[in-house]
C-alpha cells in the first residue's frame, strides 16, 4: 500500500522554500513546473519508481491507515497495526462493519495506538457512513463530490495531505505532499506558497515529465529517503 509518513498542513515544520498562507495554480507562464521536470529528469531511476495499485478493499483498514500516517512511520507503527486489523476482523470491510466493530471494542484498543486519533478514526468512521460511503469505490466517488474534501478537512487533524491520502487509498491517481516531497522542491531550488500550489507544481511537472503525480511523487518520495 501507500507507505507515506508525515501531513506537512499539520505535523512538519515547513522546509525553507515553503511559504505557508497562500494557496495558488500554476498557469502557462509559471517556470517553476519546467524547472522541477527538468531537475527530476537528471536523477537516475527516479521516474521509474514502482506504485502499489492494490487497495485493501477493507475500510477499516484504509480509514485507519489514512488517518494514523500523519507523522507518523509507516513501516514501524502504521503497516504493522493496519496488517493485524484486516488479519483479525476480516469483518470490517465495510464502513459500517467497521463501526460496529468499533463499538465492540475500543479503538485505541483496537488499534494498538494512544492519543488521540484512534478517535478521529471512529468519528471519520461515521462521518463516512453518514455520506453513504461504504466501500473504496464509494470512497472513490464521494470524495470528488463538491465539499466533500472540505466536510472531512473540518475534522480536527485531517488536512489537505491526509484527503489526499484517501484518494490514493481508493485508486485515485495524485499525489500528496508531505516533508519529503517539500525538501525535494527545495533541494531543486523552487519555492511554493501553500499545499495547493506545491501540489500544482509536481502534478504539473509530472505531466511534462509525462508520468503520472503518484509515480513521481513515490519517485520523489523514495529518492528523499534514500538521502536521509
Amino acid at each position: 500500500m501507500t507507505s507515506r509518513t508525515s501531513d506537512a498542513s499539520h505535523d512538519e515544520a515547513s522546509p525553507r522554500g515553503f511559504h505557508a498562507g497562500f494557496d495558488a495554480v500554476t498557469s502557462c507562464t509559471d517556470t517553476r513546473p519546467r524547472a522541477l521536470a527538468a531537475f527530476a529528469g537528471r536523477i537516475p531511476g527516479l521516474l521509474s519508481a514502482s506504485v502499489d495499485e492494490e487497495i485493501h478493499a477493507h475500510m477499516g483498514a484504509t480509514i485507519s491507515e489514512a488517518v494514523l500516517q500523519a507523522g507518523i512511520s509507516y513501516e514501524t507503527v502504521v503497516k504493522p497495526r493496519v496488517e493485524r486489523l484486516r488479519a483479525r476482523h476480516p469483518e470490517a470491510v465495510t464502513t459500517t462493519a467497521f463501526l460496529e466493530l468499533l463499538r465492540r471494542i475500543e479503538p485505541s484498543t483496537l488499534l494498538g495506538f494512544r492519543g488521540r486519533k484512534p478517535l478521529l478514526v471512529r468519528r471519520t468512521a461515521e462521518l463516512l457512513r453518514e455520506a453513504h460511503v461504504e466501500t473504496e469505490a464509494d470512497l472513490r466517488v464521494w470524495i470528488e463530490l463538491d465539499g466533500s474534501q472540505e466536510r472531512l478537512k473540518r475534522l480536527s487533524g485531517i488536512g489537505d495531505k491526509t484527503v489526499d491520502y484517501f484518494k490514493m487509498l481508493c485508486g485515485i491517481r495524485t499525489c500528496a505532499i508531505d516533508v519529503h516531497v517539500l525538501r525535494f522542491l527545495e533541494t531543486a531550488g523552487v519555492e511554493v506558497r501553500g499545499y495547493a500550489d506545491a501540489k500544482a507544481v509536481v502534478c504539473r511537472a509530472a505531466e511534462l515529465l509525462r508520468v503520472d503525480p503518484a509515480t513521481f511523487d513515490r519517485g520523489i518520495w523514495d529518492y528523499m529517503k534514500r538521502r536521509g
